[in-house]
C-alpha cells in the first residue's frame, strides 16, 4: 500500500499540477486568488508527450516534433514515458538519455508557465501508483532538469495520480468519501489504462490497490478503427491504403497523420452522434462511420478494460458495492460504451466529466492546498455518466520508425485484427453480450522469458504465489534462502533478496497487492519460523514476526490471522504495517473458521467476520475488524462435527452415519434451521455451499474411513435432494459458481471432475487437479507432474479449452483471473491467459 504524506502548504502565488501521461501531457496553473486553468500549448490544453531529436542535436516536443517526424520518422520517440526503466534510447544515430526527453517535455510546460505568469511556480507532478522508488527519481530529476529545483523553491513534488484524481472528486466535484472508504479511479488514456482503489485515511489518501494494461488505450481503439477502414476501403482503393499503412514519402506520412486524427475525431463525434464521417486520403467519398460499428470495434478491447477494473477492485478487499464511487479520467474515457460496460459487469455507475484530461493535473493542486481529506457523510453511489463531453485530442502514433525500433502502431496487432474481424463475424448487438456476459478461455501464452533457477539451488523450493504486480518464488543456495519477484506484466525477474529461515515444510510465499508475505521455517523442526513482508518494488523487508511451528497463519485481503499453538490466542496483524490490530484469548481446542465470501475468488478471500468454536461447542461470530463478538450460541456444534461458514450462514454436518445438516444465522446465532437428514448410514467428507444449493460429499465406511463416496446436491428450500453422483475417492470440494469442483485422491495422484448444476460431468482427468479461479473458472492442471504437461481452462457452464503445454515441477503452478505462474525444473514463468 502506497502512503501519502499531506504535500506542504501553499503560499498565497502561483503553483501549477502537470500530468505527464504516456501520449499527452496536461498542466493546470493555481492562481493567487484559488482560479485555475489548463496551460495552453499551440492553443491546445494538450502537449503531445512525444519528442523528435534534429540533425542539430536539440531535442523539440509536442506538435513541432510530430511535424518534424514526418521528415525524419527515425528521430522521433512517441512515448517517452514508457521508456522510464531504460537509461538510454537510439534516436537516429544517437543515444540520449531517457531523463533527457521527459525533461524536454517538462521544459515545455516550465515555458508555457513563464509565459503565463512571468515565473516557474512551485509545482505538483503526478506519477502511475505503481512507479516505485527509482522509476520516481528519474522523474524527480527530469524535473530538476526542466528548471524545477529537488528541495529549493519553487520546488517540486511528487503526487501518484489516482490520488490526485481523488482530491478533484473529493475537492472539486464535491462527491463524498468517507473515512475509512475508498474510490475506484479508471484513468483511459491515450496510451494507456491504469486502474487504482484510493482510500481516505483521515489525514490522507492512500493508495490500496493498483493495476492497469500497458498496452490498451484511446490509440487502440483508434487502431482498431483503422484497421476496419483500411480493410473495407482497401478492397476498392488498394493504393490508398497502402500509402497509408506503409507510407514511402513526407506527403504520404503527413496524410497518415491526418487519416488517423479524423478517426480519433470521429471516435469522439460517435459519443454524441450515431454516424461519423472520415475522410480517407486517395478516395474521393468519405466512409461513414456508425457508432454500432464503432461499438462493436471496441467491445473486445474494453471488455479487457472492465475485468482489469474488477481484478484491482478486489485486490483491495472489496466489491464493486462497496465503494463510494467509480471515476472515470483520460482522454478515452469519452468512449461511452467503457461506462456501460463498467456499469453493467460491476453495477456502479461511474463518474465521467465533458473534459476528462483535466482532473488528474488540477486533484494535483487541490491536494497542494489540502491540510487533510474531509470527511463527508456516506451517501449512495455516484450518478449515471455525464452527458455528451466535448472532444479533445489524443496524440497519434509514431510515424514510421526504422525497423530496429518498435513498429509504427508501437503494439502487436493481435486485438487489432481480433476487433475488426468482429464487426465481420459478430452476431447481435453489444448490448447482448454484455448483459449476458458470454464466458470462455481463449489463449495461454508466455510473458518474458521467466526466472531461470540458479545452478546449485536446492530441490525445496514451494510453490509461487501471485500479487498484484509480481509472482513470488522462495528458493535456497547453499545455506543461503533467497525470495525472487518475477514482474507479471514483463515476464522477467524485478529482484532477488536473500531472507532470514529455511524453506522448509511450511514455508510459503503469498503474493498481496504491494508485495509478499512470506513464511519461512527453522532450520530444525523445533525451531522458530519467521513471518515478514517483502515490499513489491524492491524486496525490501517491511516487518517481521517470530512464530512458534504450531502456529497458524490465515492471509486475507489486508490483514493476517495468526494462531497461537493450539488457539489459546489469536492475532490480528495488518500486513502493509506488521502492527496488531488486536489479540484475543481462547479456550484451548477452539477451531478457528474462515467465512467464504459468496464472490471470493482464488487470489483473494474476503471476510469481515470469523467463527469460532470453542471445545464445548460454543459457536462464536466475530467481527475482524474489531475482534469484537456478533453472536455466539452453545453446545451449537459437536467435536466430531464438519463446518461450513458461507455469507451469512454457518452450517454444521453432525458426525457420524445418518448425518444431518443444520444453518444458523451468523448475525444472531438463533435457533437452527434444518437444511437436510440423510436416514442412510452415510457420513460427510466434504461439503459446500454452490449457487442456492448445498453439495456433499458423504460415504459409508466405520471409523471415518469413507468408501463408495457420492456428490450429493441439495435444495436448501425443499430440504431434499436434487441428484446424487458417484465420485470414487473424493476428498474435498469447492464451489464454481453454480457448478461443483470435486478432487479426488489415490495412490499418489489426484484428479478432480466438474459437475455442472443440473449434474453432467463436464470435465474429467484423473491425472490433473482442478484449481478454482473464481466463480466462473477453474484451470486444470498436473499434480505430481516434472515435465511439460497441459493446462485446460474450464468454465463453470462446463466449456473447456485446451489452452497450453508448459513445464511444471511436482505441480508447482499458482494461478488468479489473468495469469498462471508454473515453475519448471529449470525456470519459472508466467502465462497470461485471456477469458
Amino acid at each position: 500500500m502506497t502512503r501519502l504524506r499531506t504535500i506542504g502548504a501553499v503560499s498565497d502565488g502561483f503553483s501549477i499540477g502537470i500530468d505527464l501521461g504516456t501520449s499527452n501531457t496536461v498542466a493546470v496553473l493555481r492562481w493567487p486568488d484559488g482560479r485555475t486553468r489548463p496551460l495552453l500549448f499551440d492553443g491546445q490544453p494538450l502537449l503531445p508527450s512525444c519528442v523528435q531529436l534534429d540533425g542539430t542535436g536539440r531535442l523539440h516536443v509536442g506538435r513541432d516534433a510530430q511535424r518534424l517526424a514526418q521528415v525524419d520518422p527515425g528521430r522521433f520517440e512517441p512515448n517517452p514515458k514508457r521508456l522510464i526503466d531504460e537509461s538510454m534510447t537510439l534516436l537516429g544515430d544517437r543515444e540520449v538519455p531517457v531523463v533527457d526527453l521527459l525533461a524536454a517535455v517538462l521544459g515545455a510546460v516550465a515555458s508555457a508557465t513563464v509565459q503565463a505568469c512571468g515565473f516557474l511556480p512551485p509545482a505538483v507532478l503526478t506519477y502511475p501508483a505503481a512507479w516505485g522508488a527509482a522509476r520516481r527519481d528519474v522523474l524527480r530529476e527530469a524535473a530538476r532538469r526542466a528548471g524545477w529545483a529537488s528541495h529549493n523553491a519553487p520546488g517540486i513534488d511528487l503526487l501518484p495520480e489516482p490520488v490526485a484524481a481523488t482530491r478533484y472528486f473529493t475537492d472539486v466535484l464535491r462527491r463524498p468519501v468517507p473515512v475509512s472508504t475508498c474510490l475506484a479511479v479508471f484513468d483511459f488514456g491515450g496510451g494507456t489504462l491504469d486502474v487504482a482503489v484510493v482510500r481516505n485515511d483521515g489525514a490522507a489518501f492512500s493508495v490500496v490497490s493498483s493495476g492497469g494494461l500497458p498496452d490498451l488505450g484511446g490509440l487502440d481503439l483508434d487502431a482498431a478503427v483503422v484497421t476496419y477502414l483500411c480493410d473495407l476501403v482497401g478492397r476498392r482503393s488498394p493504393a490508398a491504403v497502402g500509402a497509408l499503412t506503409t507510407p514511402g514519402t513526407a506527403v504520404e506520412r503527413r496524410q497518415r497523420r491526418a487519416f488517423w486524427d479524423d478517426v480519433r475525431g470521429a471516435r469522439e463525434m460517435l459519443s454524441r452522434t450515431t454516424v461519423a464521417p472520415v475522410s480517407v486520403p486517395g478516395v474521393d467519398e468519405a466512409v461513414h462511420l456508425t457508432r454500432d460499428e464503432l461499438e462493436k470495434l471496441a467491445g473486445p478491447l474494453l471488455q479487457r478494460a472492465v475485468e482489469e477494473a474488477g481484478f484491482v477492485i478486489r485486490g483491495a478487499g472489496l466489491q464493486p458495492n462497496q465503494l463510494s464511487g467509480l471515476f472515470m479520467v483520460g482522454g478515452a474515457s469519452r468512449t461511452p460504451l467503457a461506462a456501460r460496460l463498467l456499469h453493467a459487469r460491476l453495477g456502479i455507475a461511474p463518474t465521467v466529466l465533458e473534459q476528462p484530461e483535466l482532473p488528474v493535473a488540477e486533484g494535483a493542486l487541490m491536494e497542494r492546498r489540502a491540510a487533510v481529506p474531509v470527511p463527508a457523510a456516506a451517501v449512495s453511489p455516484a450518478g449515471p455518466p455525464d452527458q455528451p463531453p466535448l472532444p479533445g485530442a489524443e496524440s497519434p502514433p509514431s510515424f514510421g520508425p526504422p525497423p530496429a525500433r518498435r513498429v509504427w502502431w508501437r503494439r502487436r496487432v493481435t486485438w487489432v485484427v481480433a476487433a475488426a474481424t468482429a464487426v465481420v463475424v459478430a452476431a447481435g448487438a453489444v448490448l447482448t453480450w454484455m448483459l449476458y456476459d458470454p464466458y470462455s478461455f481463449g489463449s495461454l501464452s508466455a510473458v518474458g522469458e521467466g526466472w531461470s533457477v540458479p545452478s546449485g539451488a536446492g530441490t525445496e523450493r514451494p510453490g509461487p504465489g501471485i500479487g498484484v504486480e509480481n509472482a513470488y518464488v522462495m528458493y535456497k543456495v547453499g545455506d543461503r534462502t533467497h525470495v525472487v519477484a518475477v514482474n507479471l506484466r514483463t515476464g522477467n525477474p524485478k529482484w532477488d533478496v536473500e531472507v532470514p529461515g529455511d524453506p522448509g515444510s511450511g514455508a510459503w510465499v503469498g503474493g498481496r497487492a504491494g508485495g509478499a508475505v512470506v513464511r519461512t521455517t527453522g532450520a530444525t523442526s523445533s525451531d522458530a519460523h519467521t513471518l515478514f513482508f517483502l515490499d513489491a518494488d524492491d524486496g525490501g523487508r517491511r516487518w517481521e514476526w517470530s512464530l512458534d511451528s504450531g502456529d497458524g497463519v490465515y492471509v486475507y485481503s489486508d490483514y493476517l490471522l495468526v494462531t497461537r499453538g493450539k488457539l489459546d490466542a489469536l492475532r490480528k496483524i495488518d500486513y502493509s504495517t506488521g502492527k496488531q490490530a488486536w489479540e484475543a484469548l481462547y479456550p484451548d481446542g477452539t477451531r478457528l473458521l474462515t467465512v467464504d465470501n459468496p464472490d471470493f475468488t482464488a487470489a483473494e478471500r474476503i471476510a469481515d467476520r470469523i467463527v469460532l468454536v470453542a471445545g464445548d461447542g460454543t459457536a462464536t461470530s466475530y467481527n475482524s475488524t474489531s475482534g469484537k463478538p456478533i453472536s455466539s450460541r452453545g453446545k451449537a456444534v459437536g467435536a466430531d462435527d464438519i463446518v461450513h461458514a458461507h455469507g451469512d450462514r454457518l452450517y454444521v454436518a453432525s458426525a457420524g452415519d445418518g448425518y444431518q445438516i443444520t444453518a444458523y444465522d451468523l448475525t444472531s446465532m438463533g435457533r437452527p434451521d434444518l437444511v437436510y437428514d440423510e436416514e442412510t448410514a452415510r457420513h460427510v467428507v466434504d461439503f459446500t455451499r454452490c449457487g442456492e444449493d448445498l453439495c456433499v460429499v458423504d460415504g459409508t465406511g466405520s471409523g471415518g474411513a469413507a468408501k463408495e463416496q457420492r456428490l450429493v446436491r441439495i435444495d436448501v428450500g425443499k430440504r431434499e435432494r436434487r441428484w446424487t453422483k458417484p465420485v470414487d475417492g473424493a476428498k474435498w470440494i469447492s464451489a464454481i459458481g453454480e457448478s461443483v469442483l470435486v478432487t479426488s485422491s489415490g495412490s499418489g495422484t489426484f484428479g478432480s471432475k466438474m459437475f455442472t448444476a443440473d449434474g453432467t460431468v463436464a470435465f474429467a482427468d484423473d491425472a490433473r487437479g482442478g484449481h478454482r479461479i473464481d466463480d466462473r473458472g477453474a484451470l486444470f492442471w498436473p499434480w505430481g507432474s516434472n515435465e511439460a504437461a497441459p493446462i485446460t481452462g474450464v468454465t463453470d457452464k462446463g466449456d473447456h479449452t485446451e489452452l497450453a503445454t508448459v513445464a511444471i515441477r511436482s505441480g508447482e503452478c499458482d494461478a488468479d483471473e489473468r495469469y498462471v505462474v508454473c515453475g519448471g525444473e529449470k525456470a519459472v514463468k508466467v502465462y497470461r491467459f485471456t477469458r
